[in-house]
């Protein structure tokens, strides 16, 4: 069993996971900006899972 975990708070509660035997994954992603008629956009792009090291 896999857990996909996201943002930073995650990594504590990912630890008890850890510990129950359940493998966590953390999604990476690239930010790239778009700015059109002056206005900007964050646009993230998923590139992989990676194995997450639990504290």
């Amino acid at each position: 069993m896999s857990l996909n975990l996201s943002n930073h708070p995650s990594a504590l509660w990912g630890a008890d996971q850890k510990a129950a035997g359940i493998q966590c994954l953390a999604s990476t992603t690239q930010r790239m900006t778009v700015e059109q008629d002056g206005v900007k956009t964050s646009v993230f792009k998923f590139l992989k899972f990676r194995k997450y090291t639990c504290p």
